[in-house]
């Protein structure tokens, strides 16, 4: 082989050498990548209430007498960790007029007839109002009152650890006697609804938008009674 033939051939090796490299380095080649991850913690919240009564008394409930006043102040504390709105119901006894109209005495010792009278009255405290109109339960002989914690037909948020109180007292009508009360056992019930203040249905705040959807789950607590 002629000196020429060997430089042609010499080259040769070297290109296919040099083309192996380069095959070998490109395989050894990857796509740039990164991953990341992120996880969010969400804690779910609470709508708790506690309903007391701290200043009644069971004994002030016992015998008693037309107009009598007794201390008793259904509150609704916000137990739980969310705002919640409040609601609260009261079922009151009725005398029931059956012939004749019941008979209520006056201060001035007068009397009134009125048709199936509350045995018993109150005064709401401010921020709560009445809720539609109260219904009667004949069966039970009970009217009830629904109020809410609002003002001007939007419903009050209650933070969490505040307490609201409805009423402070209730007092016996003075009804004339022979209705066939006396030694009777009457009772006043209250219940003590709560709901969560945000995404109600599309962001509802009218108490009767909001007692509508509440009433639809019915959690309820319940205070003393007599």
């Amino acid at each position: 082989m002629n000196i020429m033939n060997r430089i042609k051939e010499n080259k040769k090796g070297i290109l296919g050498g040099m083309l192996a490299l380069t095959i070998a380095a490109a395989g050894a080649y990857a796509y740039l990548t990164d991953i990341e991850n992120k996880t969010n913690t969400f804690t779910v919240g609470e709508v708790n209430i506690e309903l007391t009564e701290p200043k009644w008394d069971e004994e002030n409930g016992k015998d008693i007498t037309p107009n009598k006043e007794i201390e008793k102040d259904p509150t609704v504390t916000n137990i739980g960790v969310n705002d919640a709105y409040i609601f609260a119901e009261v079922e009151i006894p009725y005398a029931v007029s059956v012939d004749v109209d019941t008979e209520i005495a006056n201060d001035d010792g007068t009397k009134t007839k009125v048709t199936d009278p509350e045995l018993f009255t109150y005064t709401v405290n401010e921020g709560w109002v009445e809720v539609g109109t109260p219904v009667k339960d004949a069966d039970r002989e009970v009217v009830k009152h629904v109020y809410a914690y609002a003002k001007d037909n939007i419903m009050t948020a209650v933070a969490k650890g505040d307490s609201v109180t409805l009423f402070n007292s209730v007092k016996f009508i003075n009804i004339v006697e022979n209705y066939g009360l006396e030694k009777t056992t009457k009772e006043i019930n209250v219940t003590a609804k709560a709901i969560q203040t945000s995404d109600i249905n599309g962001g509802k705040t009218a108490p009767a938008d909001v007692l509508e959807v509440i009433n639809n789950q019915g959690p309820t607590n319940v205070a003393n009674d007599f």
